[in-house]
This record gives structure tokens, sequence and C-alpha cells, in this order.
């Protein structure tokens, strides 16, 4: 009995660390989303998110490692290995997916040098080797995550795969340990499975109520695309990040032609339908396109759209493909009359020479105007006509 509630006890209170390191570092990510103009700052606080799990991961060794029962220092490992696993989805820092490496490793050699016999046999050699397979691939798993970002991948059934291999890892590495014997292994490893489910799940829980207020603060109201406050916040998010950095990305400005002659000849209701339909049928061709795309209306029959990740080459093909989509678009109207619109766009490429996100703004804005002057229904590339 006394053994049964020493366990509950223990399964408790490592599901309390689990919520407390999430609630942590969700307030750490609010803190570093808030931060705008200070970089050293923003810096500070990436690495208090680097630096809170291995602090975590050291108190909860010393903590489990007084345990009397095997059973409470297998799963405080465990907890170990769930945390790990967490911050490596989402931290996200080479600095961090190197930490665990070391850890990796550590284990190893403590394991090595505690519990590897002087004389040992085929079966220590075993377990030899399956603790360095485990090394190797844990190793492989955090450089997997980190440059390939695996974990927003679509598919559960691979997704949990990821999650049993990365546990499977861990535990060949712990299998040094003689005293762990076959069944608390699996059982550990279990759960660690487990652990590593509910920490992504509560991940995932707080991350669908945290957009779900975001989406209500920064939506427009007529089109529910991204509001003037939600891109001027991605902006300078993009503009922070990408800022000395090799990396093309892009400012596309949309204005509706003639939009005032639209709402006076045919009413304002046939202008927010123009307006709606332009939001959905851009938003429908940019996912198409599966562009690395954030959408949003700046104001009146005003549109934004930041673009990243984009082969320059491509780009008057796919502003094509946008222009073309809008072009399609038939509203009619109570009296059965058909209005068509079409869109003027100015496009600015991130240049080293914008030591501001208002300078790159400007820019595109001024590539607007000047595709209005064109004639209207065309596209003025960096202060060139691009397509008309």
């Amino acid at each position: 009995m006394e053994n049964i509630m020493e366990i509950t006890v223990i399964i408790i209170t490592s599901l309390l660390i689990i919520m407390g390191i999430v609630a942590i570092d969700y307030s750490i990510r609010t803190w570093i989303d808030k931060v705008n103009g200070s970089v050293v700052l923003k810096r500070w606080l990436i690495w208090l998110r680097v630096v809170i799990p291995i602090v975590a991961i050291v108190m909860i060794d010393l903590n489990y490692s007084d345990a009397t029962d095997i059973w409470g220092r297998l799963t405080g490992y465990s907890v170990e290995i769930s945390i790990a696993c967490y911050f490596i989805v989402h931290v996200h820092d080479k600095l961090f997916v190197y930490a665990t490496d070391c850890m990796a490793h550590v284990v190893m050699l403590f394991n090595i040098s505690v519990y590897f016999p002087a004389v040992p046999n085929y079966q220590d050699f075993g377990r030899l080797l399956l603790s360095l397979f485990g090394v190797l691939l844990t190793i492989f798993i955090n450089h997997l995550i980190y440059s390939y970002d695996v974990f927003k991948i679509r598919s559960r059934i691979r997704f949990f795969v990821i999650i049993c291999v990365y546990s499977m890892s861990w535990w060949s590495i712990l299998s040094l340990n003689q005293t762990i014997s076959g069944y608390d292994l699996l059982a550990q490893m279990l759960a660690s499975i487990v652990n590593i489910s509910i920490i992504l799940s509560l991940d995932l829980f707080f991350r669908k109520q945290l957009e779900s207020l975001t989406h209500e603060i920064n939506a427009d109201f007529l089109t529910q695309i991204g509001n003037r406050k939600a891109f001027e916040f991605a902006f300078q998010q993009l503009f922070d990040k990408y800022e000395k950095r090799q990396h093309d990305w892009y400012l596309v400005m949309i204005d509706i032609d003639d939009f005032k002659k639209i709402n006076d000849q045919f009413g304002h209701i046939v202008g927010d339908t123009a307006l709606r339909r332009l939001s959905k049928e851009v938003n429908l061709q940019l996912y198409d396109l599966q562009l690395d795309a954030s959408f949003f209306r700046i104001g009146g029959e005003e549109f934004a759209i930041l673009l990243t990740h984009i082969d320059e080459s491509h780009l008057p093909q796919i502003i094509e493909q946008l222009k073309t989509t809008v072009g399609r678009i038939d509203i009619t109207t109570n009296g059965e009359q058909s209005v068509k619109i079409s869109i003027s766009i100015g496009v600015a490429k991130y240049q080293h020479h914008d030591n501001s996100a208002a300078v790159l703004y400007e820019r595109a804005d001024s590539y607007l105007y000047a595709a209005k002057k064109d004639g209207k229904n065309s596209v003025n590339y960096e202060g060139n006509k691009l397509i008309k």
C-alpha cells in the first residue's frame, strides 16, 4: 500500500512539474513577443528559455536521486526525457541541442564508470553497444527536429513514431544500469512516451487557446484575415528576424482599383462583398501554392502580404497567379449586375540598406502608388513595371 501511495505521489508530482515547465515557457514566449525595441533583451530571454530546462532537469535529477524506490528514480529520468523532448521541439536553439547532446554523452559515460564491470561478458558488451546506439540515435533525432522542424508534420502516426523512437533512444542509453530490470526499462519507456504526449498535448491546448484569443484581437472584423495591428507586429518581427542576414523576403502591397466607384455605384454591401471575396480567394491561392505567406487587410481596400522563402525567379509567376485569381472574382448585385474587380500591386524586396521596417514599408507603398499611376491593374516590382 505504501508503495502504491509513493508511486501515486511521484506520478502526480511529475505531471505538476511538466505543467509548470509548460506554463513558465509560455510566459517567457509572451515576453519575447512583447519585446520589439531591444534586441539584447530579446536575446537574453531566448537564452533564459535555453537555461530553464537545463536547470529543471538538474533539479529533478537531484530531487529524485534521493528516492529510496528504484521506480521513483526512473520516473525522474522519464520526466527529464519529456522536458528535453519538449524544449528540443520548441526552443529551436542550437545551444540547447548541443547541451542535450552533451547530456546524452555524460549519462552514458557516468553509467559506464559506475555499472560497467572490470571483467565484462558478452551481455555487458551488448548493453554497451545498445547504450552507444542510444546516444547516436538521440543526437540524430535532436538535429533532425532542429533542422527540419519535423513536429510540424500533419501525420499523427509519424508524429507518434518519432516520440516513441526518442523515448527508446534515451532508455537505450540507460540500459547500462544493471539495477534496472527489463520490465522496469520497458515500463519507463512507455511512461516517457505518455509524458512526452502529455507535455506536447498541453502545449497544443495552450497554443490553440492563445491563437483563438490572438485571432479575436488581431483579425479584421470584416474579412477575418489579419488586421493592421497584426500586420505591424508580424512585419516588425520579420524585419528583426532577418535583419543583416542573407535571406530574401518581400512585402507585397495590394490595392483594389476604383474601389470608391464600386461603393458609390453599387453600394457598400457590394463593396464589403468585394473585400470578403478578395480576402478569401487570395488566402486560398496562397494556401494552394504552399507559400510561406501572411495576409493582412491594413486599411480600407488596401492589403499586404509578407512572403518568405521565395525564390526571386518564381515571384513574377506567383504575383501573376494572385492577380489572375482576383480578376476571376465576379460579384452579382441585387439588380443582377455583374461587378468585376482588379488590383494594383507594389512589391518591395528587403534590402540591407533598409535600416528600419518603416523604410521598407515606404518603398513598397511608393511602388504601389507607381503601379496605380501606370494605369492600374498592374504590378510594380522595385520601381519597375512587372506585369500589365
